[in-house]
């Protein structure tokens, strides 16, 4: 590539890997974790698995964004004006800038109900909508997305959990899909609910949606029954996988529901996920390459601090069914 791809609006720079092979991905990517844990305080960096906070029903989150400075354009067409600043400063200074938002827990369903890890906010989630909110409010070189782009998107989650994410990124989008099992469905819709109350269709940051979606369930789905059991009803223009890959016995379905999901030649699929299990992350990465018609690249993102992989994958149409 000699110029950034773009994928519906994300961004693939020049010079990104092509994962073709789960074994090579992994040793490059836990070879560089490595030798990240060798020069970082590890305490303070690298924490492994673990949620934000567990113990609040109601969990205040502020994220605090950095200012800077940015090019004071003038428009070319303006000579007056750009002759009248010509010898003053080409940037002005943006002030610091803080998102909030109340996430609603279910502590007691973390604890009670098996498998059920989506009732808390987990770091990932928190750690990538802070880079994403950071590059959004403060554009730099080297953005996951183009922002532009993504105003007119349709983004659909997987894995949603609290739903933190559609309450985060819904402002950046056209609609935002937030699917989970359906048992956190409610909760999703809670979050929702509590931070955006009694607004209006026109007022909302964006049209914010809840919907049941168990991969265990659509996988096991005859192909012919999906689209009943699942309907796309609007074209899905970035697919959303954050953290979501830690269950072996998931990954087949997962990478079934992406792959039913993703439009050919149309949809990207992020997903980004903590380095954790070397065994889990293989397994994944074997499932999705072995699904045919699929490009896949690593994208190295350094606003995104910590033991994660980005990863942005596409269908393609020449041998599509």
């Amino acid at each position: 590539m000699n110029s950034p791809l773009i994928i519906s609006a994300v961004s693939v720079p020049v010079g990104s890997d092509r994962v073709v092979d789960a074994d090579e991905e992994v040793f490059v990517l836990y070879s560089e974790l490595q030798a990240k844990m060798r020069q970082a305080d590890t305490d303070q960096t690298f924490r492994g698995l673990g949620h934000v906070d567990s113990r609040r029903d109601i969990l205040p989150l502020t994220i605090e964004l950095e200012g800077g400075e940015i090019p004071n354009d003038i428009p070319k067409s303006d000579e007056k004006k750009r002759a009248k600043h010509k010898n003053r400063t080409r940037t002005r200074r943006i002030a610091d800038k803080t998102v909030e938002v109340n996430v609603a827990q279910d502590t007691t369903a973390l604890r009670s109900r098996k498998g059920d890890t989506g009732s808390v906010m987990w770091h990932a989630s928190l750690d990538f909508a802070r880079s994403i909110l950071q590059q959004a409010h403060f554009p730099v070189a080297g953005s996951l997305f183009d922002f532009e782009r993504l105003k007119e998107q349709h983004i659909f989650e997987l894995g949603a959990g609290t739903g933190v994410l559609s309450l985060l990124l819904s402002p950046l989008c056209r609609k935002y899909t937030a699917t989970d099992i359906p048992e956190l469905v409610p909760l999703i819709q809670k979050n929702v609910d509590l931070n955006f109350p009694q607004v209006s269709a026109s007022s909302s940051p964006s049209d914010i949606c809840a919907r049941a979606l168990d991969w265990v369930e659509l996988k096991s789905t005859p192909l012919h029954r999906r689209q009943t059991f699942f309907p796309i009803e609007d074209v899905i223009d970035l697919l959303l996988v954050v953290d979501c890959i830690y269950h072996p016995s998931l990954l087949p379905a997962l990478t079934e529901t992406i792959n039913y999901l993703a439009a050919p030649d149309h949809t990207a699929v992020l997903v980004v996920s903590e380095l954790r299990s070397e065994q889990v992350i293989r397994e994944f990465l074997e499932s999705w390459l072995a699904l045919p018609d699929w490009t896949i690249y690593r994208i190295e993102q350094g606003s995104l601090s910590g033991p994660y992989v980005v990863w942005v994958g596409q269908k393609n149409t020449v041998m599509a069914q």
